[in-house]
């Protein structure tokens, strides 16, 4: 779903995917220094989540100003 959603907003922006417009999924990323939206998967915050508490200075998701979340109301045990 990441990917799908990427490609589908980076068409209606007219940019070329992995530019303006990303995603990161297990085992493969499309972003570059230029990417201002990135779509994951669950599994890959989480991931980010735990990376992030490991820092020194304690910021939860540095560099990032916004989260949305899809599709909360379905549970899972990662996220339980």
């Amino acid at each position: 779903a990441a990917v799908s959603l990427a490609q589908r907003v980076s068409q209606e922006l007219q940019t070329k995917l992995g530019e303006e417009i990303g995603y990161v999924i297990r085992g493969e990323s499309r972003t570059s220094d230029a990417t201002v939206c990135t779509f994951v998967t669950y599994g890959v915050l989480l991931k980010m989540l735990l990376d992030s508490a490991k820092e020194i200075d304690g910021a939860v998701l540095p560099g990032v100003t916004h989260l949305l979340l899809d599709e909360v109301h379905e549970r899972s045990s990662d996220f339980d």
